[in-house]
């Protein structure tokens, strides 16, 4: 029975599709410059990055994720260190597989504002099936943002779910939103880019020392409603500009943030004070 329900996981795993629409919504003035995916989660031709008309909103639909172990092909991250692989493993080790979809988004952030917060909502679903001595996990990771000269490379664990307590087969759910304060610098005419890097983990391996017998171990997500999403909103705030002051017969221009010169005077304006965040009490 154990193994009938084997085949039919594989062959779920093979025929099925699985939808993961990550939504970023963002206000009127911002716009995607670039989504970049990497890893063996995402290979080529097994996602495809869809931009809404008004460049609003992109969506990362999958056709697979999914990881099974024992495997023999090698086609996995094994040698990619993460919270759940903590050093480099071979990828043909048979007893573990480890894949990631590194989701890198740039965003072009309206000049003089700051972000104050990333809200995240996870909505996910899967299946998990565990021989003896399997084990699995999911996890959706924020690795890290920059912008505006300023760049936080500190881990933040989304979501995350762990089987390890074999033989099971069990169908999981994630449903859970977030808020992360960002707090950043203000952009300005030169620098408007900002970056997020995102990134999901599925993991499989066999505990078991010596040979590995029947033991097994798969995991695959799948959709919640039709398109199973991690939806990222980021929250902007415009910037308090200090006092200005341009040299004679120079005025301050908004759209360049710098002084010009007014009229046929030439004289050389001053540098500007940029602006600054306002400061949360």
């Amino acid at each position: 029975m154990k193994f009938k329900n084997r085949q039919l996981l594989h062959f779920l795993v093979i025929v099925s599709m699985m939808f993961l629409k990550i939504n970023l919504l963002l206000a009127n003035d911002f716009s995607f410059d670039q989504v970049v995916l990497s890893g063996t989660g995402c290979k080529a031709g097994s996602a495809s990055v869809v931009t809404s008309i008004d460049k609003q909103a992109v969506s990362i639909i999958f056709d697979e994720f999914s990881v099974e172990v024992p495997q023999y092909n090698g086609d996995n991250d094994n040698g990619e260190i993460t919270n759940m692989n903590v050093r480099t493993i071979s990828r043909f080790n048979e007893r573990i597989a480890h894949k990631i979809c590194n989701i890198v988004v740039n965003v072009v952030i309206p000049a003089n504002y700051k972000v104050d917060s990333l809200e995240s909502v996870i909505d996910f679903r899967g299946f998990t099936s565990l021989g003896n001595n399997g084990e699995t996990s999911f996890t959706t990771q924020m690795v890290e943002w920059m912008g505006f000269t300023d760049v936080n490379r500190q881990l933040t664990l989304l979501e995350q779910k762990i089987f390890n307590n074999g033989p099971l087969d069990e169908s999981w759910i994630i449903a859970k939103t977030h808020s992360h304060p960002i707090r950043s610098r203000c952009s300005n005419e030169r620098d408007r880019s900002f970056k997020i890097v995102l990134r999901n983990v599925l993991l499989a391996k066999i505990n078991k020392i010596g040979d590995i017998g029947n033991s097994f171990a798969s995991m695959f997500v799948d959709s919640a409603d039709i398109a199973g999403k991690l939806s990222v909103k980021i929250n902007t705030s415009p910037c308090e500009a200090r006092r200005i002051v341009c040299a004679p017969g120079s005025v301050w221009n908004v759209e360049l943030s710098r002084c010009v010169e007014n009229g046929n005077n030439r004289r050389t304006p001053i540098a500007p004070v940029r602006p600054m965040p306002i400061r949360k009490r």
